[in-house]
């Protein structure tokens, strides 16, 4: 169970916060050591950062699962929670700073999320069992603290630039698809 696991994001110029308060499905035991019994679903409770009168609202979803969703789901499950009667405070802890970021080095995406790129060192283990550093990109959505991930760059083209040249445009559109293509579509479950 991933209690607390937070999320901070925008839509339709709003920021919001999405938080894992409860988790329930009769989760019990260790998961090496049998009769496990995993959790099966938590509820995620969503508090608006740009509305602060707004009361917080909640849905239920497989556990485990929240920084695991696709953009355009997560704003589904918004879209489709319920009131929760109170709000509840939340601070937006991991908020995407787009200072970190070089300012030429930001693009939109298909969905209009605001992406930063960068070229970092990535560390990776050696037949020989040696760790070195290889090149790679780090990409980060500033509209979704959810949406991040490294890309590592091998062959000839050890830059970004190189990879550019080689491929007549700059691969990353297609480097932020590949990092979206890793999250999932989840559907709300209904019940206790």
């Amino acid at each position: 169970m991933a209690l607390y696991d937070h999320r901070v994001f925008r839509t339709n110029n709003e920021w919001w916060i999405a938080e894992v308060h409860m988790a329930s499905g009769a989760g019990a035991g260790h998961a090496d050591e049998p009769p496990y019994i995993p959790m099966s679903r938590e509820t995620v409770i969503f508090t608006s950062m740009s509305d602060k009168d707004a009361i917080s609202r909640s849905i239920r979803i497989p556990a485990d699962h929240l920084n695991r969703i696709r953009h355009d789901c997560l704003t589904g499950l918004l879209a489709r929670s319920r009131d929760w009667q109170v709000r509840l405070p939340m601070h937006p802890y991991n908020l995407p700073s787009p200072e970190a970021f070089p300012h030429r080095n930001v693009l939109l995406d298909d969905e209009g999320l605001r992406w930063g790129y960068r070229e970092i060192g990535s560390p990776v283990l050696s037949p020989r069992g040696e760790l070195e550093e290889h090149p790679a990109v780090e990409l980060m959505c500033f509209d979704d603290s959810g949406l991040s991930g490294v890309v590592g760059l091998s062959g000839p083209a050890r830059t970004l630039a190189e990879v550019a040249s080689a491929l007549g445009a700059s691969p990353v559109p297609e480097l932020i698809k590949a990092v979206k293509s890793k999250y999932i579509t989840v559907e709300p479950l209904e019940g206790p």
